[in-house]
């Protein structure tokens, strides 16, 4: 079989860790240490007091070639037996092992004993004959049986295989392992994990479509699984892909600027949109975001898999059902709110139901090798739900404006009129970091209303000057890793909501620092804007999602509904600039 990757569509990665494994010592002293752990024993209550909380035991996806020794290598053209599961202890016989971070506060909802797991297994490195398997899970203890895949290297050297775990197309864990083909490689296993924790899967809810992207050699590796399944090189490289995202920026940007006929900046200015700025908008917009859909997918480079992944998405976006799409990236901060999947070529009708923020669910989840929370559910009885608005107040002199003073009174208002929401005001820089570098911090939405700078690896100082502006000072991407490091977690694990207004030097690489960031805290996901907002739309929109998020409604499905609310009410389609960094799901509860 030819080793290009072939556009195969059949049906579906947060917490984890790298390792490499050589031979059966390193096996054998790993499965000594996981059995010795495996079987201390529960401490008993001493009399009198109250029943210690379940100790739940560490658990391992052991990956295996089944009657074939661990530090042996595989022979190019010979089929094999790859069996996957989930046992107590990291066996001798595994090639590769993989930690499964489980929480000891994350039960499966109660009367649910097993979930149900897909493995897909994707490379060009191998031949598979079947790409999913189920794997089912339960509670505790080993996995029921084993995912089992026939595969054949296609070649002798190191080869990768990626293996993609999800339960109803949502995004689990991912392990890429590295195997040797040929007697003369070097034999060391590795496998790179990333994801969430199996022991979450019960509480994550079904998605049309999820898409995973990391940087490789000549571009990005794009898995798809949910309706089918896939993989394609996306042959694109970072900076070509930075440039075209800063393209749709800068036709972003020209938008907010326009000026009608007595030279008023209508996007600025208000938040109702004349029929013929909307028509404009449209026009400008829908070119954008088509090109750089195209330039995903259907670059000069691009192969049959690439193209076959872009008319996939494009028939199920134009397709009459409202899709739950995830991504999973690393590194790839596409506006995919804004990608336009219709015809936007000259004399095209256009229409706003051909982007994807407009008519789908999109959340935008970050690949890592950590993550702290795996609930969508932010409490709001324990005993109270903890809120800080953080604040530039400022603008409202610069502009003169009161967005800022309106903002602050509708807090004051929410605290008054809906119980147990406590809120806590941060207009300066030194309150902000000492915040952020206590351990005892229990914010639960960090809410920011300022302006925002991102810098690149070729700006002076680099990614580490990007930064957010408060009322006296700047609060860079570097001050904040020395000054409240990722190493103290936030306590009440928040959903950062940066609304960033009048921001020119905003851009989508922003993200790329504050998210992974703010998620090494311990923050349960980032909200925010693409580029620069008008401060106007900017509060208003923060006004209208506090009033449906604080009352129970989901974030994901929140954010398209005022994005259509904006649109059909005001005319106004600003509310594509926006981005969930987060799991969907996520919501308060019980509502406010």
């Amino acid at each position: 079989p030819s080793s290009t990757p072939q556009p195969e569509m059949v049906e579906p990665v947060r917490a984890g860790a790298t390792r490499a494994f050589r031979g059966r010592a390193g096996d054998a002293h790993a499965a000594a240490a996981g059995s010795a752990a495996a079987a201390q024993a529960e401490p008993s209550s001493p009399p009198g007091l109250a029943p210690q909380p379940e100790v739940r035991e560490q658990r391992w996806f052991n990956v295996e070639i089944e009657d074939h020794a661990p530090d042996k290598p595989l022979a190019a053209g010979e089929w094999y037996t790859l069996a996957i599961d989930v046992d107590v202890r990291q066996r001798t016989s595994a090639l590769a092992v993989s930690k499964v971070a489980v929480e000891e506060d994350l039960l499966f909802t109660e009367g649910v004993d097993e979930v149900q797991l897909t493995i897909q297994l994707d490379s060009e490195d191998f031949e598979i004959s079947e790409r999913t398997r189920p794997l089912r899970v339960p509670r505790i203890g080993p996995s029921r049986g084993k995912a089992r895949f026939d595969l054949s290297p296609l070649r002798e050297g190191r080869s990768t295989i990626k293996a993609t775990i999800h339960k109803d197309g949502n995004f689990i864990q991912q392990m890429e392992i590295t195997l040797a083909v040929g007697q003369s490689v070097p034999r060391a296993v590795e496998v790179k994990s990333v994801g969430r924790p199996p022991s979450a899967a019960n509480v994550l809810r079904h998605r049309d479509v999820g898409l995973s992207l990391q940087p490789a050699a000549d571009g990005y590796d794009c898995v798809v699984w949910g309706a089918v399944s896939s993989r394609a090189r996306l042959k694109i490289q970072p900076a070509h892909l930075a440039s075209a995202i800063d393209a749709v920026r800068q036709e972003l940007l020209k938008l907010i600027m326009n000026e009608d006929g007595n030279g008023d900046y209508i996007f600025q200015t208000g938040i109702d949109i004349p029929t013929d700025q909307r028509e404009v908008a449209l026009t400008t917009l829908a070119r954008a975001g088509s090109r750089l859909f195209q330039q995903i997918f259907f670059g000069p480079a691009a192969g049959a898999d690439s193209k076959a992944v872009g008319d996939f998405l494009r028939r199920m976006a134009n397709d009459d059902t409202r899709l739950k799409l995830q991504i999973i990236a690393e590194s790839a901060p596409i506006p995919w709110s804004l990608l336009y999947v219709g015809d936007a070529s000259a004399g095209a009708k256009l229409s706003w139901d051909n982007f994807l923020g407009m008519r789908h669910v999109i959340e935008q989840i970050p690949l890592q090798t950590t993550l702290s929370v795996s609930d969508a559910t932010i409490p709001s009885d324990r005993p109270d739900l903890a809120v800080s608005i953080n604040l530039n107040s400022g603008i409202d002199a610069q502009m003169g404006v009161t967005v800022v003073a309106d903002q602050q009174s509708f807090w004051d208002r929410t605290r008054t009129n809906r119980k147990r929401v406590q809120v806590v005001p941060r207009t300066t820089a030194a309150d902000l970091v000492k915040a952020l570098a206590s351990g005892e911090t229990k914010d639960q939405i960090l809410y920011f209303y300022c302006h925002a700078e991102a810098a690149g690896l070729n700006d002076p100082g680099g990614p580490d000057k990007s930064c957010l502006v408060l009322s006296d000072a700047k609060v860079t991407l570097g001050d904040l890793n020395l000054d409240a490091p990722t190493s103290t977690q936030l306590r009440g694990n928040p959903l950062v909501f940066i609304n960033a207004c009048e921001s020119a030097e905003l851009s989508p690489a922003f993200y790329d620092g504050f998210v992974p960031y703010f998620m090494a805290k311990g923050a349960r996901g980032v909200v925010g804007t693409e580029c620069k907002t008008p401060a106007l739309f900017a509060a208003q929109w923060a006004k209208r999602f506090f009033e449906e998020f604080l009352g129970g409604e989901v974030l994901g499905e929140t954010f398209l509904k005022l994005r259509r609310e904006f649109l059909d009410v005001h005319g106004n389609p600003l509310g594509l600039l926006y981005a969930v960094h987060c799991d969907g799901d996520t919501q308060i509860a019980p509502a406010l």
